[in-house]
C-alpha cells in the first residue's frame, strides 16, 4: 500500500475545501491579500510609504515613474478583519476602480492605466473599525502624475 505524504494530502484536503489562512509578507497566498505585520494601523502617510506592507516601497524604474498608494476599506465584521474576507481578485478590482478614479479627478487622459500595480496588505483600522486594503501603483509623471511630490 502506497502512503500520501502528509503535506500532499494537506495541500489536496485545503484546495477542497477551500481553507483560507494568510502567508507571509514575502509570499502572500495568491487568493488572499497578506495581513500587515506592522500591527501600528492606522499609519501616518509618511510611515505608510516607508514601512509598506513590513516591507518598505516598491523602488521606482526612473525619475519619470510616480509611485502612489491607495486603499479600498470596508466595514468591519462583528468577528474582525480577515485577509480572506475578499477574494483578491475581488480586492484588486476594486482597488483598481479607485485608481481609476483617482486618475480621472487628476485629468489623466481617459484611458490612461497605471504602468505598474503591485499588491499590498490588509490591515484593520481600529479607529474607523474597517478592515482595510492596500496596493501600490505606479505612473509615467510625464503623462498623468495624480499625486505630484505628496505622500499618499
Amino acid at each position: 500500500m502506497t502512503r500520501v505524504p502528509l503535506y500532499l494530502a494537506m495541500f489536496v484536503l485545503s484546495s477542497v475545501i477551500g481553507a483560507c489562512s494568510p502567508g507571509p509578507v514575502a509570499d502572500p497566498q495568491p487568493q488572499c491579500y497578506p495581513l500587515d505585520p506592522s500591527g501600528d494601523w492606522p499609519l501616518t502617510p509618511e510611515q505608510l510609504t516607508e514601512q509598506y506592507c513590513g516591507r518598505g516601497p516598491t523602488p521606482t524604474t526612473g525619475e519619470t515613474e510616480g509611485r502612489a498608494l491607495t486603499a479600498v476599506c470596508i466595514p468591519a465584521p462583528s468577528e474582525g478583519c480577515d485577509p480572506c474576507m475578499l477574494s483578491a481578485a475581488e480586492v484588486d478590482d476594486k482597488l483598481r476602480a479607485k485608481i481609476a478614479n483617482t486618475l480621472a479627478d487628476a485629468s489623466c487622459p481617459e484611458d490612461y492605466e497605471p504602468t505598474r500595480f503591485v499588491r499590498g496588505c490588509a490591515a484593520a483600522s481600529p479607529t474607523t473599525n474597517e478592515c482595510c486594503f492596500i496596493a501600490e501603483y505606479f505612473t509615467d509623471k510625464t503623462v498623468c502624475d495624480p499625486v505630484p511630490d505628496e505622500a499618499p
